[in-house]
């Protein structure tokens, strides 16, 4: 099987950047036939709204893409565990194992922060009054989430492209 012999011969950034752009790819067909192809199909039982064609689709993907991170995640944690060392062990002056233990503490009190703030107020939809506490929550905590992460994203893409001024410095 020559495919599987290609991809044990590539690094681990080329084969996370083919499934990156995989994925980019799947993601942007997927939206571009949910919004290009039957976006104005009436609703059955109301014709006010749309019942785009592709929703299910999109949903679909949605729930796949969720369901596997949530997978690999808890792949990843477990597979950390089992293979850390004992002692804290440090790879190239580098202290992986607490890093990747921040990491995934950081995430876990972000999630839990940002739903103890988020807002279970009742909101109109489609007419119609919404109030699931539970659902407005996690919606909430998960946009909450979101922005706070690409904050700390942007953040240190800033200060890894500031290396080399801070390096001249010394």
């Amino acid at each position: 099987m020559k495919f599987g012999r290609n991809l044990r011969k590539k690094s681990t950034e080329q084969l996370s950047q083919r499934i990156f752009y995989g994925l980019l790819a799947i993601t942007v067909l997927v939206f571009c036939c949910f919004f290009l192809i039957g976006y104005d199909e009436p609703f059955v039982d109301n014709p006010d709204f749309n019942a785009p064609l592709f929703t299910d689709v999109l949903i679909l993907l949605m729930w796949v893409l969720f369901l596997g991170s949530v997978s690999l995640s808890v792949y990843s944690i477990i597979k950390d565990y089992r293979t850390a060392p004992k002692s804290e062990k440090d790879e190239d002056g580098i202290p992986e194992t607490r890093i990747n233990r921040f990491v995934w503490g950081g995430t876990a009190v972000a999630l839990v922060l940002t739903f103890l703030v988020s807002s279970s107020t009742s909101m109109i939809i489609n007419g119609k009054p919404f109030g699931d506490w539970i659902w407005l929550k996690v919606s909430d905590m998960f946009i909450f989430t979101s922005i706070l992460l690409l904050i700390v994203a942007f953040g240190a893409v800033i200060f890894g492209a500031t290396r080399y001024i801070r390096r001249g410095r010394k």
